[in-house]
């Protein structure tokens, strides 16, 4: 399994017009969603780094089913994020 598409998952719950599945570009967020960016960098296979910058105009939850173990490390700097497991 691909662990990019626990990433993908993610992008799509926020509805991101994605160009491939794994690939450096970057997403900007729908009008309808909210505003801001997500910069999408993928160095080699192995690696992907998110760096986002963005605020929802409403709260969102976006159900995800991690398929592929991967090691996450998140800082927010303003707002919150909640994860349940």
């Amino acid at each position: 399994m691909d662990f990019h598409r626990n990433f993908n998952q993610f992008f799509d719950g926020l509805q991101l017009p994605r160009q491939q599945a794994s690939r450096t570009e970057r997403l900007p967020l729908l009008p309808g969603i909210g505003e801001g960016i997500i910069h999408r960098f993928v160095p080699r296979s192995d690696l992907e780094v998110v760096v986002s910058d963005y605020t929802l105009h409403h709260h969102r939850a976006v159900p995800l089913v991690n398929e592929t173990p991967m090691v996450e490390v998140n800082y927010c700097l303003q707002g919150a994020r909640e994860v349940k497991l």
